[in-house]
């Protein structure tokens, strides 16, 4: 079980505070609608959440854990909550690195502000 999770809301769309090392979310947890959740950290060492973030988190038929964004449109894929976190984090952190190396243009610096309301490096 992902540490960033609590348990889910009780309607789907309502949003739940989660927050580092608790979690809540059953192991054989079945999602039939996405729940909408508030991430307020990430787990890394070298970077920080600094605004919180609304996921979703969702199975797909198959049985994979989904989790996405609706401000960038990252998302990460498991085998269960953990693995879709780890995946999500990993994807959020390239898209800030790949934002940040390619700044060459007005929409392109519209997202990288965007990205580093949310994000900061600790290192």
């Amino acid at each position: 079980m992902h540490p960033a999770f609590m348990s889910p809301a009780p309607v789907a769309m309502s949003p739940v505070v989660l927050h580092q090392r608790q979690s809540a979310v059953p192991a054989r947890f079945e999602v039939e609608q996405p729940i909408t959740v508030l991430v307020t950290s990430i787990d890394s060492k070298r970077w920080k959440l600094i605004q919180p973030l609304i996921l979703k988190y969702e199975q797909d038929a198959d049985a994979s854990h989904l989790v996405s964004d609706d401000v960038f449109l990252v998302y990460g894929v498991g085998e269960d909550i953990d693995a879709a976190m780890a995946d999500y984090t990993r994807s959020l952190l390239e898209y800030y690195e790949i934002v940040a190396a390619n700044v060459t243009d007005h929409a392109t610096r519209m997202q990288f502000s965007q990205i580093r309301q949310y994000l900061q490096r600790t290192s």
